[in-house]
């Protein structure tokens, strides 16, 4: 049986001084299937679909197209909301994918 989790993560996005733009904390709602994290190809799946959604909250939602180092920030809040949310849900399988795609974005 699947427990389907919803989850609303309050995220901080990095603040660059030079960004009017940028913005400071936002929240989300991404809804997972909770006995998927029991397994490793399950938590990768997890991951990739968090990752997806909140480079869709980073890039649309916060930041304007026309401003020159939004490319970067976009990139950089995901990391750091990626982090976050992945921290919140604090599951073995979920913190060794996490791990696995940092090492590949280093």
């Amino acid at each position: 049986m699947s427990i389907i989790k919803p989850v609303t993560v309050a995220a901080a996005a990095m603040a660059i001084a030079a960004s009017a733009h940028a913005a400071g904390e936002f929240a989300f709602d991404y809804t997972y299937d909770a006995t998927a994290l029991s397994s490793e190809a399950g938590a990768i799946g997890v991951l990739e679909g968090l990752e997806g959604r909140i480079e869709e909250e980073c890039q649309f939602s916060r930041f304007t197209e026309r401003f020159t180092f939004a490319r970067k920030i976009t990139k950089t809040c995901v990391v750091e909301t990626l982090e976050r949310v992945v921290e919140d849900i604090n599951a073995p399988h979920l913190n060794a994918a996490f791990e696995q795609w940092q090492e590949k974005r280093t």
